[in-house]
């Protein structure tokens, strides 16, 4: 499937503000969500909502009011141009702006690209980097705290600002971050004073402890080129490909072509994504001088990275299935919409606290709050060939 030519003309934008862009990334593999979640239909394009969305198309749902339609980029893997496409009917999709990468390798390239592309339709873009598989139960709620974090880039374009989670759990799952002084009439922002990516039992403990920790939700508000100075002064190694891929970008905007359809730009970009797979998060957040967090205390978060997440969402099956159950409780059941019509009644006896699964061509059950078991049975997939499964 080829996208259609990129032209300036087709990305002018309009409504909320004119230089405020979205980078909408769709990527994560949800390995705890197996079998659900496989490689060829990964976590964001899932429907992990209680109203029937995938979480892609709540995201973009999401940013209604703030971005308009015709200013959101989304970056996704080529091979899930077709995913993406099948959800235009739903929401408002601009297909020049879907940029197709050449190979996925975390976030710090994608963020990158997107910025050079804005940097072509607006001469001083704001960016809102968002990953696609976080759940929130609260649009209304989130778009206020971007509403805030996009003023505090407008009044200081050196800021970094993210959005925090106060957490709810002692979890190791999540990044953390340790938050300082409130800033000057912002009620609820506050200056950052330390990261923890994913840390252990003990690092945790000592975040909580201050009060003043946040979930890191992965969310970046910024300046188009205060992030890219910040990737090429923060990584030079990288600095020269920045410089080319830029000027890639650049060339192609300006004769309507596909950027990811060039061979220059193709080796460019994955001769740094298998050089230098990073995070935005780790390449210039956490090394940044001015980093803000917004609190996103008024409305609930999840990453709903494993199916016990799920469960206690009380997000329900995607295909109507029956539960007969006897001297059973505590179980939580999905059968995958579209492709298990034959399952119609899940019976469980005597058993408690599982996790039942039925997706395509796999069964799951695992022990409820055992998350970290799933990744090793995808990892046993891997190393016993069967990888037509994942």
């Amino acid at each position: 499937m080829k996208a259609a030519a990129m032209n300036l003309s087709n990305r002018a934008t309009s409504g909320p503000s004119a230089n405020l862009f979205a980078v909408v990334m769709a990527g994560g593999s949800g390995t705890r969500l197996w079998p659900e979640s496989r490689n060829s239909r990964p976590k964001p394009f899932l429907t992990l909502s209680t109203d029937g969305r995938t979480l892609f198309e709540a995201t973009l749902d999401r940013l209604d009011g703030i971005v308009s339609s015709d200013a959101r980029f989304v970056v996704v893997g080529r091979r899930f141009a077709k995913l993406v496409a099948e959800s235009k009917p739903r929401v408002p999709i601009n297909p020049s702006l879907v940029l197709l990468e050449p190979k996925g390798r975390d976030t710090a390239l994608c963020v990158a690209w997107a910025a050079f592309e804005a940097l072509q339709i607006d001469p001083d873009p704001t960016l809102i980097a968002t990953p696609s598989d976080s759940w929130i139960n609260s649009d209304d709620s989130f778009r206020e705290s971007l509403a805030k974090a996009v003023r505090l880039v407008a009044d200081d374009p050196e800021r970094l600002v993210t959005i925090g989670i106060r957490p709810t759990s002692r979890s190791t799952e999540y990044g953390y971050i340790r938050f300082g002084a409130e800033i000057l009439d912002e009620q609820g922002a506050y200056e950052v004073l330390k990261f923890g990516e994913k840390p252990d039992e003990d690092k945790v403990e000592e975040f909580l402890k201050t009060g003043c920790a946040f979930w890191n939700a992965g969310v970046g508000i910024w300046k188009a080129r205060r992030y890219l100075e910040l990737l090429r002064d923060l990584h030079p190694a990288i600095a020269t490909t920045l410089d080319q891929i830029e000027r890639i970008v650049a060339k192609n905007a300006a004769s309507g072509t596909r950027t990811e359809d060039d061979p220059e730009f193709i080796d460019a970009f994955t001769s740094v994504a298998d050089k230098n797979a990073i995070s935005f998060d780790y390449a210039v957040l956490q090394k940044a001088p001015k980093v803000c967090v917004v609190s996103g205390d008024a409305f609930e978060w999840s990453d709903v990275g494993s199916f016990s997440a799920l469960a206690r969402l009380g997000i329900p099956s995607p295909s109507p299935v029956e539960t007969v159950v006897h001297n059973a409780t505590g179980n939580y059941v999905r059968v995958a919409s579209g492709a298990n019509a034959g399952v119609k009644v899940v019976a469980l006896a005597g058993v408690d606290d599982l996790v039942v699964v039925v997706a395509g061509d796999a069964l799951l059950i695992a022990k409820k709050g055992d998350d970290a078991a799933i990744r090793k049975v995808v990892e046993g997939l891997r190393e016993q060939n069967l990888d037509a499964f994942l």
